[in-house]
């Protein structure tokens, strides 16, 4: 079972480059927030892409590329299993925020550390552009945001709404200066 990693260029991102990506989430526990604090909710959510939404992707992603940011796929033979992206542009008043932007696993390589290892590989990438955090706009599952909180994040500090992609989502950052070095 060997994975590769690599960065990915424009061109790489066809439309149809994720077409044989399996993405069917089942949330049966998400983080709401009441008052100050978070809670966790039973629910019954499934998230499954459709073709328009693997059309749109590659094409999502190419303008972050457009915006000096960057894409890293994970790969099986010449199989996308993984991928991770990073916004080019920075904001955040205190603290130079970089946008984490996406991160996926195909559903049947989950648990083999891809998702680990996307989001190590991107920090470098971050550090390069300026960045002293990423901030995340994770959706609240409880297991999104538990792999987020494993890996050294907790919740942001400064909200960056151009970053927000749901009023729903729980809003995460982690710190590249007291990351590992690359």
């Amino acid at each position: 079972m060997k994975i590769s990693y690599r960065l990915l260029s424009k061109k790489e991102l066809s439309s149809d480059w994720l077409m044989s990506f399996c993405h069917d989430q089942h949330i049966t526990a998400r983080y709401i927030k009441q008052g100050q604090q978070w809670l966790i909710q039973p629910c019954s959510i499934n998230r499954q892409w459709d073709k328009e939404k693997r059309q749109w992707i590659p094409t999502y992603l190419a303008r972050q590329i457009d915006r000096h940011g960057y894409v890293i796929g994970a790969y099986h033979h010449e199989t996308c299993i993984g991928f991770i992206a990073l916004d080019g542009c920075l904001k955040g008043s205190k603290n130079q925020y970089a946008n984490l932007t996406m991160l996926f696993v195909d559903d049947g390589w989950q648990g083999h550390g891809i998702g680990e290892s996307l989001f190590s590989l991107i920090q470098p990438y971050a550090r390069q552009l300026g960045a002293q955090k990423l901030f995340i706009s994770a959706i609240p599952s409880v297991e999104t945001v538990d792999f987020y909180f494993h890996r050294g994040c907790w919740d942001a500090k400064e909200i960056i709404p151009s970053y927000i992609d749901s009023t729903e989502d729980r809003y995460l950052e982690y710190d590249l200066k007291n990351a590992y070095p690359d």
